[in-house]
């Protein structure tokens, strides 16, 4: 039987102890030792028993066991072996018995809410932010906040093993009382139900960015892999300036809100009042260009969208997106805005720079524009796996990834799954344009007229000045033979052919 230790695998067939790295440099001895622990499953493992298991029938000095496990803790990290003064040795993290030569796939986790968060929209946005700082680190399925706040504490966690298929859940509790904060984290394997890690913080509001960093750090040393001294330094962020500023950000991006209307506006406001309090917040300032472009990309039924003509929005977006790089070159939300607003604005080698720079930095994020733009750019197989990651780690998507993976799926000529994933999305997304034309398109292509008919007024509802040119003009298709055939699409459809 192997056990995973941690970052580490304790590979029995090849007497080895294997890491991200590579092998560690153990003996037998050692190894001897760490699996004797392993065994235990969190208990303490008396001096005798660990001096039988590595030097069975000698007799031998205690010091030679302290010897060896000095030598481990030197391999492994003075945190995953913990002295029991006068009794023995114990992990302080749970080993998982795997089958010899089964390969383990990255460990699933989910970050969820506490119970007794008073203020339900700060648990959620420090959650969020924890969600963030884990995808900076490999080998580790991180669960999209959208899915993750289905479920809170360990109340929920059955249910967010059956749906969420993790490993690991890890409770958040946040508390916070005029300028401190206390913030409980649990760390719980899902199997077994054992706490592997836990913590709390009581610290001032500014240095919440710390705590939350924190924690995360301690979950990918637990987890994955020891961290390296560069992502510490990567993690270092500045403390907050103005915490007004960070509770207006927070109410901004407060998931339960519906992204139209008067929801929109008001999350405008909220970020504006932000940068107004602290001009260069770098998360306030990402959220910012990322609205400035859904407010260009989609009318949301507002009287004062301009179309797609006015580049003010974009041209906004970038310029907050520079900003927040120049005070946080890691934040990836405002790589994510930098290479969406590029992307529209046809400076295409640029905005694929600041993707594989996203990428680079944070492993673990995903989001479904990065799979559009793909499909978009004549790489519509690889948009298409990545929007796949992307539903993996986010079950409860929103419908948007439905019509990117739907515009997707048509570009590759698979009408009938990309009609199945456009009709989900315009159901639960009835205002969304793209969903409409997209559906306009692949039902005209598989012979539904009416369907089609259908879906081309619905578009021209949203938006009446719509037309087949102004989209071609816009999309600037890489793979123009697809995209012509969806252009014919959208025309027999009845949209309008403008200019094309």
């Amino acid at each position: 039987m192997d056990f995973i230790i941690g970052p580490w695998r304790l590979d029995s067939a090849r007497e080895t102890l294997e890491g991200e790295d590579g092998p560690a440099p153990v003996g037998t001895r050692g190894l001897a030792l760490l699996r004797a622990l392993a065994q235990a499953e969190g208990a303490v493992v008396s001096k005798a028993a660990l001096l039988d298991a590595a030097w069975p029938g000698l007799a031998v000095e205690e010091s030679n066991l302290t010897v060896q496990i000095a030598g481990l803790r030197r391999c492994l990290g003075d945190e995953l072996i913990a002295t029991v003064p006068r009794r023995g040795y114990r992990l302080t993290v749970a080993a998982v018995p795997v089958p010899v030569g089964v390969q383990t796939p990255e460990p699933a986790i989910a970050v969820l809410t506490g119970d007794d968060d008073p203020e339900r929209y700060f648990a959620s946005g420090v959650v969020r932010e924890i969600i963030v700082a884990l995808t900076r680190y490999p080998g580790l399925r991180v669960i999209a906040a959208n899915s993750s706040r289905h479920f809170r504490s360990e109340a929920d966690l059955d249910r967010a093993v059956a749906e969420l298929g993790i490993d690991y859940a890890l409770v958040v509790g946040v508390q916070r009382a005029e300028e401190r904060v206390r913030v409980a984290a649990r760390l719980i394997n899902v199997a077994s139900r054992a706490y592997v890690w836990a913590d709390r913080y009581d610290r001032e509001l500014t240095d919440i960015f710390s705590v939350q960093d924190d924690i995360a750090e301690h979950i990918a040393a637990v987890l994955v892999a020891r961290v390296a001294r560069a992502e510490r330094e990567r993690a270092k962020r500045k403390p907050l300036e103005s915490l007004l500023a960070y509770d207006c950000y927070l109410r901004a991006t407060d998931d339960s809100r519906i992204w139209h209307g008067d929801d929109f506006l008001a999350a405008q406001r909220m970020l504006e009042k932000a940068l107004s309090l602290s001009p260069g917040f770098p998360p306030a300032l990402a959220a910012f260009a990322l609205h400035r472009m859904s407010s260009w990309v989609e009318p949301k039924g507002r009287p004062d969208w301009r179309g797609w003509e006015d580049r003010t929005p974009l041209e906004e977006a970038v310029e907050a997106a520079r900003a927040a790089l120049e005070r946080d070159p890691f934040l990836p939300q405002a790589h994510l805005a930098l290479a969406w607003a590029l992307f529209w604005l046809h400076r295409r080698e640029q905005s694929a720079a600041a993707a594989l720079r996203l990428r680079e930095l944070n492993p673990g994020f995903t989001d479904g524009r990065l799979g559009f733009m793909l499909a978009i750019d004549g790489r519509a197989e690889e948009g298409l796996a990545l929007l796949r990651r992307v539903a993996r780690v986010d079950p409860f998507h929103t419908p948007m990834l439905l019509g990117w993976m739907g515009a997707a799926q048509l570009l590759l000529d698979q009408p009938k799954a990309a009609l199945d994933a456009l009709r989900d999305c315009t159901a639960r997304a009835p205002l969304w344009r793209l969903g409409h034309l997209w559906r306009a398109a692949s039902s005209s292509r598989l012979g539904h007229g009416a369907e089609a008919k259908a879906e081309a007024a619905m578009v021209l509802r949203i938006d009446p000045g719509f037309t087949v040119g102004a989209w071609w003009r816009l999309h600037q298709f890489r793979d123009v033979t697809r995209a012509q055939q969806v252009a014919e699409d959208l025309i027999q459809a009845g949209v309008p052919a403008g200019d094309y």
